[in-house]
């Protein structure tokens, strides 16, 4: 593979940072992705999830309350081993702690996961694309003060040799989830 810079960067308009939503479903290893090669630095979406083929099974959709969610990617580059993965790291705070929400946390802790995060410019991103993302913590919690959080904090985390990928509306619109 050549390591070569193709295109340039240049900063875009500033926008606002956050998490709308996410869907989650199963992993499932035979989903596969169709991304657009066109060239980098194009007006087109290079590198971006413009389809699935296989079996997509069914994802099931979690509110974000506006700034209580937050995705980050971390490169991991090794100059002395030779290699390159990157770790992406989603946080979700949910309300309202009751036994439903400790079983689907359980259910979570215990599964391998596909994310669909829907940020607050309206891009969408596809986390555990290669490998499938698992939970890493969670804290339900009930609070002490009036004021603490009656709920949980749920970390999942996906590590992939390439790194997180933007799907298209049209790719979207055969998974049913908008």
């Amino acid at each position: 593979m050549a390591c070569a810079i193709t295109y340039g960067y240049s900063n875009p308009c500033r926008s606002i940072a956050g998490i709308q939503y996410l869907w989650i479903g199963s992993y499932n290893s035979g989903l596969q992705y169709i991304l657009d090669n066109s060239a980098p630095g194009s007006t087109s979406s290079f590198n971006t999830i413009v389809g699935f083929t296989g079996s997509t099974g069914s994802f099931y959709k979690f509110d974000a309350q506006i700034e209580t969610a937050s995705l980050v990617e971390a490169g991991n580059f090794s100059t002395d081993n030779g290699t390159a993965f990157y770790t992406q790291t989603l946080e979700i705070t949910v309300f309202g702690l009751n036994q439903a929400l400790v079983e689907e946390i359980s259910v979570l802790g215990k599964g391998r996961w596909k994310i669909l995060v829907l940020d607050q410019t309206n891009n969408w991103w596809l986390i555990g694309r290669l490998n499938g993302a698992n939970v890493v913590s969670s804290t339900p919690s009930l609070g002490k003060a009036y004021g603490d959080l009656n709920g949980a904090v749920i970390t999942f985390e996906a590590k992939d040799q390439e790194p997180i990928r933007q799907v298209s509306s049209a790719a979207l619109a055969t998974l049913g989830v908008s």
